[in-house]
């Protein structure tokens, strides 16, 4: 979608809340605080977890069951079918225009055609792994069939969340995904290691597979009552080759960028084993942790961003983004700092062995830092119409990334493989931006929002 498109849009839609107000500013605000907040709470409890974990199944128990985990999140991404990505889209859209029809239509579509996808996903990866009688670096076939099964549960998560997200219901979106999860599996796996002394990764997929179930009930009843009066009356019509066609270029998107998220520690488990795969996966996971900033910002800043193309308001398009960068950049430069001077304590807290991702960290944190320089670039594109761009920039870096961790992780170890993500991720984000510039004309870099710094004026909305 062009610049003349956001230009023809329709000016008679109700308008979203200005950027340049500071009533529209402390919105967002609130919704990013309590996104950061749910965020920095399951990110301690997901923390926990993994420490937890690591010293109940050992450090090989424990590298098989993040495999298990990282492969199973990889495969959930091709039962999304992009409808969770395109309901940030649509959703905003039609009920912002009051068309409800196409709005029950779009939630009865994403719903049951991607847990169909999921279910016949992991239905192909029993049969892969049945045929072939290993279960890999996971283990046993018996904990690889079961860890394929995660996949339904994983996609139906990612569908309620993004409609919640959608909708603005932040606590919904991220509270019971952020928080019961981990609570859930760290009590099951909890009370088998009080009781036989041990955990193993079949146990463990088990808890995590009862923990994701019960999370998605309790969403999905929870998104029903919240949108009960706006649907239920309304007669549903479908859009199904519009839908798939926004969609599936995003499911490209997405998949890419957990294949991004994931390949280097694939690669790590596949040449060294389980334990660099254990280890290299709690640095990877710990430098996550200086992207928390920038997730809780974008969690608000996407939808609106559809808001603002459907009413053709792309001066206050540049205000967002730039709002965001700010936003995002300054507490994660303090966080990375804080993060690289306590990472060896925080490493030892996996046990002594993992101190050995010592430097991997530093390294990847590196890589942070480049990539919130360039907060909304994906999603603004995404969101604007160049999601077919989007999804080529991230294929071609995904098999750049692959490329160099093989090379990396071959000759270099822990240390090559994160050289290899670093200069990933600054290479996908300043070629997203150059092509947010062109495509859109916004610059979501943080050296634009430096050069539009000015305070928000108060009016009345």
């Amino acid at each position: 979608m062009t610049d003349s498109v956001l230009s023809t849009r329709t000016a008679t839609l109700p308008q979203p809340a200005s950027i340049s107000s500071r009533d529209g500013v402390l919105k967002l605000a609130r919704g990013a605080g309590l996104t950061l907040a749910l965020q920095v709470t399951g990110a301690g409890l997901s923390y926990g977890l993994i420490v937890a974990l690591a010293h109940w199944m050992g450090t090989r128990g424990f590298g098989s069951y993040a495999y298990a985990v990282a492969a199973a999140t990889l495969l959930s991404l091709a039962g999304e079918l992009g409808l969770t990505s395109a309901s940030l889209r649509f959703i905003p859209e039609y009920t912002l225009s009051g068309d409800v029809a196409r709005l029950k239509g779009f939630l009865r579509l994403s719903r049951w055609a991607t847990l169909g996808a999921g279910v016949l996903i992991a239905c192909l990866a029993s049969l892969v792994i049945v045929l072939t009688g290993s279960g890999g670096p996971v283990g046993g076939t018996g904990t690889a069939i079961l860890a394929a099964w995660l996949i339904p549960a994983l996609v139906v998560l990612a569908v309620e969340s993004n409609i919640a997200r959608a909708i603005g219901a932040v606590a919904v979106s991220y509270g019971p995904k952020l928080l019961l999860r981990p609570i859930g599996v760290g009590i099951a796996c909890g009370a088998i290691f009080y009781v036989h002394g041990s955990v193993t990764p079949f146990t463990a997929v088990t808890a995590t597979i009862i923990a994701l179930t019960c999370t998605v009930v309790l969403q999905n009843r929870l998104i029903v009552r919240r949108m009960q009066s706006e649907v239920a009356e309304a007669g549903s019509v479908f859009e199904t080759r519009l839908w798939l066609g926004v969609g599936l270029p995003l499911c490209l998107v997405v998949g890419f960028q957990v294949a991004l998220a994931q390949t280097d520690v694939l690669v790590v488990g596949a040449l060294g084993g389980a334990r660099d795969a254990a280890i290299y996966s709690a640095a990877a996971k710990t430098s996550v942790l200086a992207a928390y900033v920038m997730g809780a910002v974008e969690f608000m800043t996407t939808p609106m961003i559809s808001r603002f193309l459907v009413t053709g308001n792309r001066a206050e398009l540049q205000r967002l983004v730039s709002l965001a960068a700010r936003w995002v950049f300054f507490p994660s430069v303090v966080l990375i700092g804080g993060l690289a001077v306590l990472a060896q304590p925080l490493l030892h807290l996996f046990g002594s062995d993992f101190v050995e991702g010592h430097w991997a960290l530093l390294i990847l944190l590196v890589g942070q830092l480049l990539n919130v320089s360039y907060a909304c670039a994906g999603s603004t594109l995404s969101m604007t119409g160049h999601q077919r761009t989007v999804a080529l920039v991230y294929g071609v870096i995904v098999l750049l990334n692959a490329i160099l961790c093989f090379f990396g992780a071959h000759f270099f170890g822990l240390e090559g493989a994160a050289v290899a993500t670093a200069l990933s991720m600054g290479a996908w984000n300043i070629w997203l931006n150059t092509l947010t510039r062109r495509h859109v004309g916004v610059d979501t870099s943080i050296v634009r929002a430096l050069r539009d710094w000015r305070p928000v004026r108060r009016q009345t909305l």
